[in-house]
Order: structure tokens, then sequence, then C-alpha cells
């Protein structure tokens, strides 16, 4: 049996852009951008404290870190070394959770995030198939922990690409009028 396809959900990953494990040393600090669409951070191992956004907060094994499009970061270690898996993707239809619940305890993936860094440094078929299947599955546990009924709500992605181009032409201090000249909505869609 068939089963229909619903445009509604059309495949929300357009490429997985890089999958890393990293390890960081005691005392490690840095500040950085997230990268352009989505990034994903799974910590395996340590602790340390997160600030994206002006949102601070500390983060340990089993955490998930959701950072979306571009945000400023700085994270510092508590003192311990710190080993995190990290995969950026694109997928502009996908909503990233809302932001207070972009830290989520996840340590139950800890096994798909292992399975995606693996299938992604396989190479072949291996690499071109399965890191989406294991991308899947971690966003569907993340968008259900987050408690999103719809991350695909299109006529939210609208205000997304507006607020995607405000970080990444860093327009912070822009107006309504001045947001009109590029993109031609109503005001009352912005």
């Amino acid at each position: 049996m068939m089963i229909p396809f619903d445009s509604r959900h059309p495949f929300p990953i357009e490429a997985i852009t890089g999958v890393w494990r990293f390890e960081r040393p005691a005392g490690h600090a840095s500040e950085c951008s997230s990268t352009p669409g989505h990034l994903l951070h799974f910590i395996q191992q340590g602790a340390y404290r997160v600030t994206v956004s002006g949102r601070a907060r500390r983060v340990g094994k089993g955490d998930v870190i959701y950072y979306h499009q571009s945000e400023r970061v700085r994270w510092e270690s508590l003192g311990r070394r710190v080993v995190f898996y990290s995969v950026a993707f694109h997928a502009p239809r996908l909503l990233p959770p809302p932001p207070e619940t972009r830290v989520l305890a996840l340590a139950p993936l800890a096994a798909d995030f292992r399975a995606l860094h693996r299938d992604q440094l396989a190479g072949g078929p291996r690499a071109a198939f399965l890191p989406y299947a294991s991308l899947l599955r971690i966003l569907f546990a993340v968008h259900q922990k987050a408690g999103e009924a719809d991350p695909m709500v299109a006529q939210q992605a609208g205000w997304w690409a507006v607020e995607n181009q405000i970080r990444e032409k860093r327009l912070f201090r822009t107006t309504v009028a001045e947001l009109l000249m590029t993109w031609p909505k109503s005001y009352a869609t912005l």
C-alpha cells in the first residue's frame, strides 16, 4: 500500500553540510558564530557554560544544543574536558525550536549522533543515505521534546527568512519601513 504524500511535510533537509566530533581541553573558552542554517551539538562528555544570543545556560553530558542561522555563541569550559558531536545542515522549511527550548536533555540520542558521524565518514552509498536517516531521528526527538506541534508551518517560515537576513546583515536597529524596502510585505505581515 502506498502512503500518500503530504505536501505540508516535504523532505525537510536539503543538505548536511558538516559532521564533526570535537574535543576541547579543560579551561577552554571561545566566541564565534554558529554556521548558517541549522546546527546541533550533542555533549558526549564534560560540561560548559554557553551563551547564545544573550541567553546563558549550563550544558552537559547528554544535552543537545540547537543553533539557528549564524547566532553569536560564547562558551567556556566548567573545568573539565569537553567532547561533543556537531552537525550542520540546511533545512530552510524547518523551523527551529523556540529559543527557550534550544537546550534539551536527550541522552538517548548518543547512538544516533555516533551513527551519523560514523556514516558520514564512511563515504559512498552509506554516506549518501544513512546520515540523513540518523539526522531525521534526531530532529524528530528534538522537536517532540521541545513540544513542537508542527515544526514546518509555512506561515511562520516567511518571518524566519526575514529574521535570518536581519542576523546575517546585522540589521539589529532597523525599522519596519526599512525592512519593507528589502522584503515587499505589508506592515501587518512583518
